[in-house]
Order: structure tokens, then sequence, then C-alpha cells
């Protein structure tokens, strides 16, 4: 049975109040309700590549990783979407990646668009793209998933502006069964001195056809982070401290 999924999501807020309703559902043609033909998951447990992170070099800057490939393959490690092949930020930023990826798969999201009143009486359409709801407000309400992802672009952005935050090109190759080490510059903070910091470091790498997530924390311990005291699904596959 052919199986399809139109996501779309307007919401409109009404009055000084700005209730927040959602006026168009998605379409569903299915027989499973929420199956989702255009959702791709990421397996955050695999030991195909490890991670090691070391802690950061405060009067250089930089921070040192180990990529091992398990498998026996050549493996070329890219980004999503032209993104970069790895990431060394914060323990946080990489341990909300990590909590994303195992409690939401990755699907396309239609536009959301806000309706809002205008002294005129008319409606002023505001897009916010894919899912950009001011965290804290009422992303939560409309879907935990958006205030996920915008709790967690809020902590990126933050450890942007402190200086925790480098990346690894767009590739990253790594022979069978070998290892791939790198010294990885951080960001300039944008004010002041660096402070130090938990490393962590996030890729992602397509192996026989699957993409998966890897991380890895400074000592080998994923962070708490806000109100959530989870430790994960699966915690990190490092290599160790």
């Amino acid at each position: 049975m052919a199986r399809t999924w139109h996501p779309s999501a307007r919401i409109a807020a009404l009055g000084i109040a700005a209730a927040f309703v959602a006026v168009a559902a998605p379409t569903v043609n299915a027989q499973i309700p929420g199956n989702n033909p255009r959702t791709t998951v990421y397996p955050v447990d695999s030991t195909k590549v490890q991670l090691d992170v070391e802690p950061v070099d405060l009067e250089a800057g930089t921070v040192r990783i180990v990529v091992q490939n398990n498998t026996a393959s050549n493996l070329n490690c890219t980004g999503i979407g032209g993104g970069p092949a790895a990431t060394v930020t914060t323990a946080e930023v990489v341990a909300r990646s990590i909590d994303y990826f195992t409690q939401y798969p990755l699907s396309e999201l239609a536009d959301l668009t806000l309706n809002l009143p205008t002294q005129a009486g008319g409606a002023q359409q505001i897009s916010l793209g894919s899912a950009q709801v001011q965290a804290g407000s009422a992303a939560e309400f409309l879907n935990p998933e958006w205030d996920a992802l915008n709790q967690n672009d809020a902590a990126l952005e933050q450890a942007r502006l402190a200086g925790h935050y480098g990346v690894v090109g767009t590739t990253i190759s790594i022979q069978a069964n070998q290892a791939f080490e790198q010294t990885v510059r951080l960001d300039h903070p944008s004010s002041g001195e660096r402070a130090d910091f938990q490393t962590g470091v996030f890729m992602t790498c397509t192996v026989d056809g699957q993409r998966y997530a890897f991380h890895a924390y400074e000592g080998g311990a994923k962070p708490n982070y806000g109100t959530n005291d989870s430790t994960g699904s699966l915690g990190s596959a490092g290599l160790g401290s």
C-alpha cells in the first residue's frame, strides 16, 4: 500500500493573551498512525566507530580527538547536509544532541507560520522555518521535539560565544581498523578569556548504508543538564579517558 505523510503546521496567536492553537494537522494515509516514510533514525550506541576527546588546552586553544574505525572497510565520514564531519564543543551540547537523536527521529518538517493580528485588524504571517520557535515559549506545549531542538541550539550558541566550539572539515577519511587523530582549533571567544570546560565530540558516519551518530565526553562521563537527570539510553561509546 502506498503511504504518504504531508506534515504541515500553522500556529495562530489569538488576542493579547497570545493563545496558541494548531489549525492544520498532519494528514496521514498509512496503516500505522504516525508512520512517516521521510523519517530517519540514527543509532547512537554503535561501536563501529569510537571516539575519544581530551581536555581543552587553554593556552593553545585546541582539543585533541581520536576517531577509531573498527570496521573492515575504509570510511569517508561526512556531516549531515554538508555540515562538519565532526564537532568539538561542550559535553553538554553533545549530550543534548545525543539525547535528541535518541528521543526523536530526524524528519522533514514543514514550515511553521505564525498568523499575528495587526492593529488594522488584518493578519501578518511570519515564517519561522522548519521549527524556529523560541526556546521556553510555546515550543514545549506545541511539540517537545521543537523545544529540544531550540534548547540545543541555544546551548550551542552559548558555546560558540564562549569559544567552546571547533569543527573538523567536511570529511574524515579513516582506513579499515585504523585510527584518525586531529588537534582541533577552537573559535575565539567573543569576549574575555576562554574558560575551562568539559569537552565533547560529536560526529556522524554512514556505514553499510546506515548513518550513525557517534560521540564521546571528556573523562567518559555524560553531564547532567537542566532538569534532565537521564544518562541517556546508552551513554557514551568512547575509547576511554
